[in-house]
């Protein structure tokens, strides 16, 4: 992580509170909004630089992860720009998460990864996100490894093959 004397900024999530919504941008720059209520489970990386050892094997974790699961949906936001991001989504070879860049801030502010005194990089973070749109799993500060990063996983597994009980928010409005 290069960014130790750098304070975080933004509003710290905590797992059981609601997703915020944010605006970020993907490699062609189309505008998107991630976060809050979605049709899958969301997994959500906030990375220092795609150049970083530790966010790469992330990704890769990731990546393998993801190799076949249609109930999941992936986002890294960084920082890096769109030449670098398009380089790296092609060597990389990703194909199951959209790599996305938070050049306004709006992520950094409304997830707390903002770095204070780097305004371009975003602190390392991990989120997991239900249908719902509530955070289950936060990790600030660091790319989770090892058993962490497989704890994890697994919590992202549970709530994939979890049953819906009563009404989703998307079919009560049906009625």
């Amino acid at each position: 992580m290069g960014y130790e004397t750098s304070q975080r900024m933004g509003k710290e999530r905590k797992a059981g509170k609601e997703a915020p919504s944010a605006r970020v941008y993907e490699v062609s720059g189309k505008e998107r909004i991630i976060g809050m209520i979605a049709p899958h489970v969301q997994i959500i990386a906030s990375v220092y630089s795609l150049r970083d050892e530790p966010c790469a094997q992330l990704i890769t974790a990731l990546q393998t992860f993801f190799k076949g699961e249609n109930k999941l949906s992936g986002n890294i936001v960084c920082n890096n720009d769109f030449e670098t991001m398009e380089t790296f989504t092609k060597e990389k070879g990703l194909e199951n998460f959209t790599l996305l860049q938070d050049s306004k801030g709006d992520f950094a502010k409304r997830f707390g990864t903002g770095l204070e005194n780097e305004k371009e990089k975003l602190a390392n973070a991990l989120f997991l996100v239900d249908k719902e749109g509530v955070f289950h799993e936060v990790i600030y500060d660091e790319i989770p490894a090892g058993d962490q990063l497989e704890a994890f996983l697994n919590k992202a597994r549970e709530l994939i093959d979890a049953k819906q009980k009563g009404h989703s928010h998307e079919n009560w409005m049906r009625y």
